[in-house]
Parts: C-alpha cells; structure tokens; sequence
C-alpha cells in the first residue's frame, strides 16, 4: 500500500524562493520530534523578522542621498568572500529603483505631474525590496544581514 498519487504532480515553475522555504520549512517541523517543533516554528519566526529587518534597512538606505549611499560602501569593506555585501546592496538598490520607474513608466504614471507619483515609487520600490530579498541566496543574505547589523552598532 502507498499513498503517493499515481500521477505526475505539477511543479509550479513560478514559485518564488519564500514559497519554496516555506514548503522545505514545514516539511523541516512535521519530522524534528515533537517537543522540538516549537523550537523550529520560532527559528523560522526569527528569520522573517530578519528578512523584513533587512527590507526596513534597504528601504532607509534607499532614502539617502545618492552621495551618501556610495559612502555606505565604505562602512566596513573587511569581508573576504565573493560576495561583496556592499556591492550586492548598491546592486539591490539600484534594482529596485529601476524596476519600479519601469513599472510606474508602464502603467502610465508620471513621475513629474503626479501628485502620488513619489508614494507610489517609493512603495514600488519597498515591496521590490520584498521580492529581491525573498529571492535572495542563503550566503548573500546572511552577509547583508550582518552588514546591517555591523552598521546599526
């Protein structure tokens, strides 16, 4: 007796990163024992805190003047491997910025006339920090959070 289906299961292609953590991560708490899946429910808690942290960082980053923003990559160049978290962080900005003005160019709004035209750009730009980090790799991740943190203290 088995209880896969007889059939082939269809993979959604389209998944982002945070939905496949999200199936690795419940998968991870229905096999540790039970007296331990409190213990992964909140470690997997913690490392969304994290990732909204690291948005909440971007985000404030994204509103520094441009000049300041490059004295950002500055801030402590030590880190020896190859990804450059200061780097990846300008990259992230500079991403998101112009897949926002894409997207507002797209849907028609003017950026000089409009009255919400910066509102709008700036949650376009917060929620492609949403999307960037989510799709973020486990290393780079890991270093812009102890960058962010590095740069808090």
């Amino acid at each position: 007796m088995h209880f896969w289906p007889g059939k082939i299961i269809p993979v959604n292609k389209y998944a982002t990163t945070d939905e496949i953590m999200y199936n690795i991560w419940i998968t991870f708490i229905l096999v540790v024992p039970l007296h331990r899946q409190k213990e992964v429910v909140e470690i997997y808690k913690d490392y969304n805190k994290n990732k909204e942290e690291i948005v909440q960082f971007l985000d404030n980053l994204s509103n520094l003047p441009e000049s300041t923003r490059e004295d950002t990559a500055q801030i402590r160049p030590e880190f020896d491997s190859e990804v450059d978290p200061d780097k990846r962080i300008l990259k992230l900005l500079e991403l998101s910025k112009n897949r926002a003005l894409n997207n507002l160019n797209k849907n028609g709004v003017l950026l000089t006339t409009d009255k919400n035209a910066e509102v709008e750009l700036h949650k376009n730009i917060t929620e492609n920090f949403k999307y960037l980090i989510g799709n973020e790799t486990g290393g780079s991740l890991y270093k812009i959070y102890k960058k962010m943190l590095t740069t808090k203290e």
